[in-house]
C-alpha cells in the first residue's frame, strides 16, 4: 500500500513537471529561410535581437535553424503554422481583399519564385524586375512599421495590416513614406532599385502572417498575365 502511494505520488510529480516545461515555453518555432531573415522576423515579431538571443541561448541563427520566439502581445501565444500556403494562412486574411500587385504593369515577369533556391537555401519572397525608378504601390491598406535599411535587403519598407499580416518591399532605389504612414493600394511607397544585396533591379515582395513567409502568389489578384522567369523587356537590366 505504502508503495503504491508513492508511486502514485511519482507520477503525480511527473505529470505535474511535464505539464509545468509545456507551459513555461508558451510560443511558437520558426525556421530561418536566409542569412537575413533572422533580422526580418525581428523587426514583425517587434522582439529585439537580444530577447530572440535570450530565448536561444545555445543557436548560432544560421539557415535552416529553428528557433523559438517567446510569447508575444499581452500572453498570446504564438500558434503552430506552416511556411507553405495553407487555409491557416487564408484564415488570417479574412477582411482583407486580395492582395494588389505591387507593380502595376500587365504581364507580371516572376525572376525569382518563392521556395527553395537548392543547397539548403530559401526564397522568402518572389523578385519582379523592373526597370529602375519604377513605382511601388502598397499591395493593400495598412500602416507603415519600418521603413530604413536593413542588411541583405537593402531599403526597405514593412506595411502591417492588421491580423498579423505584413508585406514587405525590399531592394528599394529609394523610400517614398514613413514610420506611421496610413497607405493603400493607391498609395506609392517606393521606387524600384538595387540596394543592399541585389544583382539588377527589381522589387523583392513578401507576404508574412505571424512572422512566417508564404508565397504572395496565392494572395494576389489573379488578373495578370505572370511569367516566371526573366522577361526582358520588363527587367530594366
Amino acid at each position: 500500500m505504502f508503495s503504491l502511494g508513492r508511486c502514485y505520488l511519482f507520477f503525480l510529480f511527473l505529470f505535474l513537471s511535464i505539464f509545468s516545461c509545456s507551459h513555461m515555453k508558451d510560443g511558437k518555432y520558426v525556421q530561418i529561410g536566409n542569412p537575413y531573415d533572422i533580422e526580418m522576423i525581428s523587426k514583425v515579431y517587434g522582439l529585439s535581437m537580444e530577447s530572440l538571443r535570450d530565448a536561444n541561448p545555445e543557436k548560432n541563427f544560421e539557415e535552416g535553424t529553428w528557433i523559438f520566439i517567446p510569447r508575444l502581445r499581452e500572453g498570446r501565444v504564438l500558434q503552430e503554422t506552416s511556411r507553405s500556403p495553407s487555409s491557416i494562412a487564408r484564415q488570417s486574411l479574412i477582411g482583407h481583399q486580395d492582395f494588389l500587385w505591387p507593380i502595376k504593369r500587365n504581364p507580371i515577369s516572376i525572376s525569382s519564385p518563392f521556395g527553395d533556391r537548392g543547397f539548403g537555401k530559401t526564397h522568402d519572397g518572389v523578385d519582379i524586375p523592373s526597370p529602375r525608378g519604377t513605382k511601388i504601390y502598397a499591395a493593400a491598406k495598412g500602416k507603415v512599421i519600418f521603413c530604413k535599411r536593413m542588411k541583405g535587403y537593402g531599403r526597405l519598407i514593412i506595411v502591417d495590416h492588421g491580423k498579423d499580416v505584413h508585406t514587405i518591399y525590399a531592394h528599394n532605389s529609394k523610400n517614398l513614406v514613413r514610420v506611421g504612414d496610413q497607405v493603400s493600394e493607391k498609395t506609392v511607397i517606393a521606387l524600384v532599385g538595387a540596394s543592399g544585396r541585389a544583382t539588377g533591379n527589381h522589387l523583392h515582395f513578401e507576404v508574412r502572417i505571424d512572422g512566417e513567409a508564404y508565397d504572395p502568389l496565392p494572395f494576389l489578384d489573379q488578373n495578370r498575365e505572370i511569367f516566371i522567369g526573366k522577361n526582358e523587356r520588363s527587367s530594366g537590366q
